[in-house]
């Protein structure tokens, strides 16, 4: 299964894909500031053309801190993403195998739904035609929600941690699917309060694990909330698509681009060939729940859904409808895997695994053997150009009114009272230093960097050094700095950090640690106790 779903990496170039190049730019922009002594890397520093782009505030970069390591490595652009890709897959399987297995209490079910999920066609839509990172990185931990969701109704919530890993993953990988998936168990548990209020101590735990979560997870959301409030950025302004984007009900069929695919339409049929028993009645309710979940978001992901009224509403965050197939695709998955347990008997369960397989991997074939020829050629010296810095996807991130085209090099400073140019020496990074000598009477400097909260700017001269205000400027959302006592020295600006982003980077390393040292410890009692681990 992660060899199939591997194999278009094997060619000498990356395919094509949609949101592929501005990942890249990311991984490369972690690098960099990594080699230049930013931890985190809030700013990307040498995205648009070195003027500094804020993605890391607002978009998780935790697993992307992966390729940017094999890039200090030494592994080229490429070979990073295609290590980073087999990771990928290889975390995807173990966690939709192992959650499959908890979930179905049966090995035979948990490969099953493993070789649905594994070569779903939407995964790997996202994968190599949509080169959609955040959205792949959720997949690995939607298994772990719905295990999780699965140990609150059905197992006695004995394993809190496992919605706690899965939101916290959610939450360091792609915020979207971490508030749809927050939605999907809200209704999950709405439908089931009465086990909810049967057992009020789960209403404790799911605070605990809540708190817990945000605490561990607010190194990423608190800096971002912090952004927001400084001011305002693209993401706020962008056009809604969402009823624009909801897919036909033949899109869903479609074998080769947004669709949910063959297998995962045609074998929860082979659930009308079961009855329910004292026996099975556990796995077949959660099949069927599973299988009605399923097919509510598909139907979700189409126009037949009323997008349009809710365009106006949180609910346009989703963006695009067709977002929701990677959850149908989960719950499906799941349901599968039960089916073909519950419905073969054991000496027919390997000829239908093999079965499974073979439709399933001839599908994604089908799927992937169309993306074959779209190669994109990605050079070792690829971003040595600034012109390919510019990839930023749809630029959320930007703050309004930024023009992309006046960020120009060779760098200048704008003073009050004229210009100053910056050699490239001058510019390390998020960080830069010039004499204002020349304009010592101007009240401000307009720095080549672009504005988000958090930069720092000190004079040094004869007396010492002073710290000096920054503020947004009004020329192109540019760093501006004040001087209007007329100091005369160097002006150093660089990128430091917040008392909130400190803190919050505490809270998480703290919190962090102190779940490990409880994990442990009550790993250490229950062995002494001789209880299972």
């Amino acid at each position: 299964m992660i060899a199939l779903s591997l194999y278009p990496i094997l060619q000498s170039d990356l395919l094509y894909c949609h949101d592929q190049t501005f990942h890249l730019t990311r991984i490369e922009a972690i690098k960099d500031g990594l080699l230049h002594h930013q931890f985190p890397v809030y700013i990307h520093e040498t995205t648009l053309r070195g003027y500094g782009y804020g993605a890391g505030l607002f978009y998780p970069n935790f697993f992307l801190y992966i390729p940017a390591l094999f890039r200090i490595l030494g592994f080229s652009v490429m070979a990073s993403y295609k290590l980073f890709l087999i990771l990928v897959n290889i975390a995807t399987c173990l966690s939709i195998y192992f959650c499959s297995k908890y979930i179905c209490k049966s090995r035979y079910a948990a490969l099953v739904a493993s070789a649905f999920y594994m070569l779903a066609q939407y995964r790997l839509i996202n994968i190599y035609t949509r080169g959609a990172a955040g959205e792949f990185l959720a997949m690995i931990f939607f298994p772990i929600v719905l295990c999780g969701i699965i140990d609150l109704l059905y197992c006695g919530f004995h394993r809190p941690w496992l919605l706690g890993l899965g939101f916290a993953g959610l939450m360091l990988t792609h915020s979207i699917s971490l508030a749809a998936m927050l939605v999907i168990t809200f209704v999950i548990l709405l439908f089931h309060l009465p086990t909810l209020f049967k057992n009020k101590g789960y209403f404790l735990k799911l605070a605990v694990t809540a708190v817990c979560v945000l605490a561990v997870t607010s190194f990423f959301w608190l800096p971002m909330l912090e952004q927001f409030a400084s001011g305002k950025f693209l993401v706020s302004t962008t056009e809604n698509y969402l009823n624009a984007s909801a897919l036909s009900v033949t899109r869903l069929f479609d074998f080769y681009y947004k669709g949910i695919g063959f297998p995962l339409l045609f074998f929860p049929f082979l659930r009308l060939f079961l009855r329910r028993k004292p026996s099975n009645s556990r796995s077949l309710k959660i099949a069927d729940g599973c299988f009605i979940a399923g097919i509510v978001l598909l139907g979700m992901s189409t126009g037949l859904f009323p997008w349009g009224r809710l365009e106006e509403t949180p609910f346009s965050l989703l963006q695009f409808p067709w977002r929701l197939l990677g959850f149908a695709t989960l719950f499906l998955s799941i349901g599968c895997g039960i089916v073909c347990h519950q419905l073969f008997r054991r000496r027919e369960r390997t000829i239908a695994l093999i079965l499974v397989l073979t439709v399933n991997a001839a599908f994604s074939i089908v799927t992937l053997n169309s993306r074959l020829g779209d190669l994109e050629v990605i050079p070792g010296n690829y971003f040595s150009s600034p012109e390919r810095t510019l990839s930023i996807g749809m630029g959320e991130w930007l703050p309004v009114e930024t023009d992309i085209d006046a960020l120009n090099t060779p760098y200048t400073v704008f003073a009050s009272g004229g210009t100053i140019s910056l050699s490239e020496s001058q510019k390390t990074g998020c960080t830069l230093s010039f004499s204002n000598e020349e304009q010592v009477e101007s009240d401000y400097f307009d720095v080549p960097l672009l504005y988000y909260l958090g930069y720092r700017a000190s004079i040094e001269t004869e007396d010492g050094k002073t710290p000096l205000t920054v503020e947004r400027s009004p020329n192109n959302n540019l760093v501006r700095v004040q001087n209007p006592q007329h100091l005369e020295g160097t002006i150093t600006v660089r990128y430091g950090k917040t008392t909130v982003q400190v803190v919050s980077l505490i809270t998480s390393g703290g919190t962090a640690a102190a779940l490990i040292a409880y994990f442990l410890y009550r790993s250490q009692k229950r062995k002494k106790s001789g209880l299972p681990q």
